[in-house]
């Protein structure tokens, strides 16, 4: 990691041998992977902690949590720590690598396999950040291939018509775009 001015003056390496992923500033702690475990380290470059154990797939940093996905072997957990490090809180499993914030919710995607039709099947799900009130918002298609949780709506390709939809949250609507 390189730290250098907004100029782009005085720059000079922060940190060596990180992991080439996203790296987040809050307040003056740098979140970077480092052999894919997520660490934090003062803008100063003191106080290196180590967050996780677990490999982080994705996370998200709000308030005071870190709220991230890990893979234990078996499965995807979403689960969230404070920015110490502490205080772990799994919040669901079966999760896929990609989950939205907004205001006091989560929105994930569940990923579970059912052996009877033998394949995945996938469902919109929402929670408030402390894991209460888990509630299904949507059955998605079994056929679905890219995904992608924005503020607003979900976006899904379905790879049996190509298909691009969208999902909003608020009016609880789902189109065909493309």
């Amino acid at each position: 990691i390189i730290k250098m001015k907004e100029n782009g003056k005085k720059k000079e390496t922060f940190i060596k041998n990180v992991d080439p992923q996203m790296i987040t500033v809050v307040d003056n702690w740098v979140f970077y992977f480092q052999n894919d475990k997520l660490y934090k380290i003062r803008t100063s470059k003191k106080d290196k902690i180590k967050i996780t154990e677990e490999n982080i797939l994705n996370y998200t940093i709000k308030d005071d949590y870190i709220y991230y996905i890990y893979h234990n072997g078996e499965r995807n957990i979403l689960a969230r720590k404070t920015l110490e490090g502490k205080n772990f809180l799994k919040l669901a499993e079966n999760v896929s690598t990609d989950f939205e914030i907004i205001g006091n919710k989560i929105y994930f995607i569940e990923q579970k396999y059912n052996k009877d039709i033998q394949e995945y099947e996938y469902k919109l799900f929402n929670m408030k950040t402390n894991g209460a009130k888990r509630k299904q918002i949507l059955a998605l298609p079994n056929d679905i291939g890219e995904i992608n949780i924005t503020a607003k709506a979900l976006y899904y390709i379905n790879t049996e018509d190509n298909a691009l939809y969208q999902y909003k949250y608020k009016k609880g609507e789902q189109e065909r775009l493309l």
